[in-house]
Order: C-alpha cells, then sequence, then structure tokens
C-alpha cells in the first residue's frame, strides 16, 4: 500500500474512533436520565401508596360499572341505572359536568345504602 492509502485508512479509523466516543458518551446521558427517570417512577409509586393508606382512598379496582354491578346484585344494569337515578343507591360520574358520562359504583356504598332501603 501506498503512504496515501494508509494515510487516508488510518482518518477513517480516527474519524471512527470520535464517533464511538461520542456515542458512547450519549448512550452513558441516556443510561444517566433512565435511572433518574426510574427514581421517580418509584418515589411516585410509594407517594401513591401513602395516600392510599392514608386517606383510605377508593382504589380503582372497588369501581364497578352498571354491568359489574348488576352482575352482583343479579340484576339488570337498566335497574341499577334507575335506582342511582332515583336516588336509591349512589353512584359517581366520570364526567360530574356530563349526566351522559359513565356511571361507576363502589360496592360497600351500594350495600349500604339497599340495606336502609324499607322492604
Amino acid at each position: 500500500m501506498k503512504n496515501g492509502e494508509l494515510k487516508a485508512i488510518l482518518e477513517q479509523m480516527v474519524d471512527a474512533s470520535k464517533e464511538i466516543n461520542q456515542l458512547r458518551e450519549q448512550n452513558l446521558a441516556l443510561g444517566e436520565r433512565l435511572r433518574m427517570i426510574d427514581l421517580q417512577i418509584r418515589e411516585l409509586r410509594e407517594i401513591s401508596k401513602a395516600m392510599d393508606q392514608t386517606t383510605g382512598r377508593v382504589k380503582k379496582a372497588d369501581w364497578l360499572t352498571a354491568v359489574e354491578l348488576g352482575q352482583v346484585l343479579k340484576v339488570t344494569p337498566k335497574t341499577i341505572r334507575t335506582m342511582h337515578t332515583t336516588g336509591r343507591i349512589r353512584g359517581y360520574r366520570l364526567d360530574p359536568e356530563n349526566q351522559d358520562s359513565h356511571l361507576r359504583f363502589i360496592l360497600s356504598e351500594v350495600q349500604e345504602d339497599l340495606c336502609k332501603i324499607p322492604s
């Protein structure tokens, strides 16, 4: 090989080495960002867990749709919605401003409400 060819190959290798180092630095920076995000997620989970314990907040799994509540009580979803509309049982709209929004019920509250209804 000629001296000029060797210099060109050497320059290509130096350029490739610089590019590899830049990619390595970017990878380290991304890894650090991922670690920070992971720590923030862990902190938020701990905060959420503490809030659930201290406030006695109802968990998402405790909310039932009219269909699910109807299955538990062995009545139709229409009956559930009628009972809610007439005030016999408590329920919550996902969008309180919109009367057509979906209803959700908390079984323990519905059971309390049904115990108050005279036979």
